[in-house]
């Protein structure tokens, strides 16, 4: 089920490409977020993934150099290199110690979101 949203979110992210969208999500640090999809991937037994566990521990820090948007189902969406400065200084404004639940408006571009906007969502 999870292998058939990703492509979904794959496809739509596709045919997207260069348009202006939004996402919801919560910010992450996009290398710690990959590497706990790998570990699950490696060996976890089905139905362990915890997201909010998940996304707790990849909260950015003020060390944190590429971010990610994790939306609701654990698609993770990677920010581009000035989009990643464009959050380390959300996050520098908005506190590092707490989990950041976002609203992005840019733009899909490679599979990274070239951000426009980044919000605190209600």
């Amino acid at each position: 089920m999870t292998l058939f949203l990703r492509l979904t979110m794959a496809a739509s992210l596709v045919t997207g490409a260069g348009m202006a969208a939004n996402w919801t999500g919560y910010l992450v640090d996009a290398g710690c977020y990959s590497a706990l999809q790998t570990n699950m991937r490696a060996g976890t037994p089905p139905g362990s993934w915890d997201l909010g566990r998940a996304i707790r521990t990849c909260t950015p820090t003020d060390k944190t150099k590429s971010f990610a948007i994790v939306q609701s189902g654990g698609v993770a969406v990677n920010l581009d290199a000035d989009s990643n400065q464009k959050a380390s200084d959300f996050v520098a404004t908005h506190g590092k110690s707490m989990r950041h639940k976002v609203n992005v408006t840019g733009d899909m571009n490679d599979r990274m979101v070239t951000v426009h906007s980044i919000t605190m969502a209600k």
